[in-house]
Protein backbone atom coordinates (compact mmCIF):
# COMPACT_ATOMS: atom_id res chain seq x y z
CA UNK A 1 0.00 0.00 0.00
CA UNK A 2 1.86 3.21 -1.47
CA UNK A 3 1.76 6.28 1.77
CA UNK A 4 0.21 9.17 1.12
CA UNK A 5 2.46 11.66 3.16
CA UNK A 6 0.90 15.46 3.71
CA UNK A 7 2.66 18.17 1.65
CA UNK A 8 4.06 21.14 2.65
CA UNK A 9 5.14 19.44 6.51
CA UNK A 10 6.88 21.56 8.67
CA UNK A 11 9.48 20.07 10.27
CA UNK A 12 8.65 18.14 13.50
CA UNK A 13 4.56 16.71 12.20
CA UNK A 14 4.37 13.59 12.33
CA UNK A 15 1.89 11.34 10.18
CA UNK A 16 0.46 7.85 11.17
CA UNK A 17 -0.51 4.92 9.46
CA UNK A 18 -2.07 2.21 11.32
CA UNK A 19 0.39 1.48 14.05
CA UNK A 20 3.40 3.10 12.25
CA UNK A 21 4.43 6.89 12.60
CA UNK A 22 6.49 8.71 10.86
CA UNK A 23 8.18 12.27 11.56
CA UNK A 24 9.54 14.78 9.39
CA UNK A 25 13.02 15.75 10.48
CA UNK A 26 12.90 18.69 7.55
CA UNK A 27 14.07 17.13 4.77
CA UNK A 28 12.64 13.40 4.78
CA UNK A 29 9.79 11.51 6.52
CA UNK A 30 11.42 8.96 9.42
CA UNK A 31 9.63 6.16 10.76
CA UNK A 32 9.33 6.35 14.38
CA UNK A 33 10.42 2.66 16.58
CA UNK A 34 6.84 1.66 17.23
CA UNK A 35 6.04 1.36 20.97
CA UNK A 36 7.60 -2.60 21.83
CA UNK A 37 11.42 -1.68 20.25
CA UNK A 38 13.84 0.40 20.02
CA UNK A 39 16.42 0.87 17.23
CA UNK A 40 19.12 0.63 19.76
CA UNK A 41 18.59 -2.59 20.87
CA UNK A 42 20.39 -4.01 18.22
CA UNK A 43 24.13 -3.63 17.44
CA UNK A 44 26.27 -5.92 15.41
CA UNK A 45 25.10 -7.10 12.07
CA UNK A 46 22.67 -10.40 12.45
CA UNK A 47 21.27 -9.39 15.99
CA UNK A 48 17.87 -11.05 15.99
CA UNK A 49 15.58 -9.71 18.67
CA UNK A 50 13.92 -11.85 20.91
CA UNK A 51 10.86 -12.36 22.90
CA UNK A 52 11.86 -13.69 26.47
CA UNK A 53 8.46 -12.72 28.38
CA UNK A 54 4.78 -10.73 27.86
CA UNK A 55 5.61 -8.13 25.75
CA UNK A 56 9.51 -8.14 26.62
CA UNK A 57 11.93 -8.13 23.50
CA UNK A 58 16.09 -8.66 24.26
CA UNK A 59 18.87 -8.96 21.69
CA UNK A 60 19.97 -12.71 20.57
CA UNK A 61 23.91 -12.10 19.04
CA UNK A 62 24.97 -13.25 15.66
CA UNK A 63 26.23 -16.79 16.54
CA UNK A 64 29.36 -18.80 15.66
CA UNK A 65 29.91 -19.52 12.32
CA UNK A 66 28.13 -22.86 11.28
CA UNK A 67 25.82 -22.91 14.76
CA UNK A 68 22.18 -23.62 14.43
CA UNK A 69 19.05 -21.96 16.03
CA UNK A 70 17.73 -24.19 17.99
CA UNK A 71 14.65 -24.61 20.39
CA UNK A 72 16.29 -24.03 24.17
CA UNK A 73 13.60 -24.13 27.00
CA UNK A 74 17.09 -23.87 29.52
CA UNK A 75 18.09 -20.47 28.22
CA UNK A 76 16.08 -17.25 28.31
CA UNK A 77 15.02 -16.18 25.36
CA UNK A 78 14.13 -19.92 24.61
CA UNK A 79 16.30 -20.37 21.46
CA UNK A 80 20.04 -20.49 21.55
CA UNK A 81 23.01 -21.25 19.33
CA UNK A 82 24.37 -24.89 19.20
CA UNK A 83 26.49 -26.60 17.64
CA UNK A 84 26.01 -28.68 14.12
CA UNK A 85 26.53 -32.01 15.26
CA UNK A 86 25.13 -35.13 15.66
CA UNK A 87 25.24 -35.15 19.08
CA UNK A 88 23.00 -31.78 19.45
CA UNK A 89 19.68 -31.67 21.73
CA UNK A 90 16.54 -29.86 20.74
CA UNK A 91 15.10 -28.70 18.09
CA UNK A 92 16.02 -26.78 14.97
CA UNK A 93 14.01 -23.93 14.28
CA UNK A 94 13.34 -21.82 11.22
CA UNK A 95 13.57 -17.93 10.87
CA UNK A 96 11.42 -15.72 8.85
CA UNK A 97 11.55 -12.22 9.26
CA UNK A 98 9.15 -9.82 6.90
CA UNK A 99 9.52 -6.20 6.97
CA UNK A 100 6.44 -3.87 5.69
Amino acid sequence: MPLDFPDNPTSGDNYAIGDTTWTWDGTVWKRTPGPYYSSTIVDAKGDILVATADNTISRLPIGTDDYLLTADSSATPGIAWKANSATSTGKSIALSIIFS
